[in-house]
């Protein structure tokens, strides 16, 4: 299975890039995704971040299929 990573903001400057393709396996969460990156990226583990599954806020336990596309990004305030 493959998933599409999105990232914006800080996760884009850390990671060095805007999309990333990964190979998931059955009962993959969000959260196992953010893990491997958080592996692969140790910056990543300064940074709050929020996710959304297919443009929709999702907790870290949602569970991902093939296909889908997960945004990470930190959050953001404004005035």
């Amino acid at each position: 299975m493959s998933v599409t990573i999105l990232l914006f903001g800080r996760t884009a400057e850390v990671v060095g890039q805007h999309r990333i393709e990964r190979s998931a396996g059955a009962q993959t969460e969000v959260n196992d995704i953010v893990n491997s990156l958080r592996n692969d990226f140790p910056g990543l583990n300064s940074c709050q971040l929020i996710y959304a599954l297919n443009e929709t806020y999702v907790s870290g336990e949602k569970e991902v299929t093939d296909g889908d596309e997960i945004a990470i990004f930190t959050p953001v305030s404004g005035g």
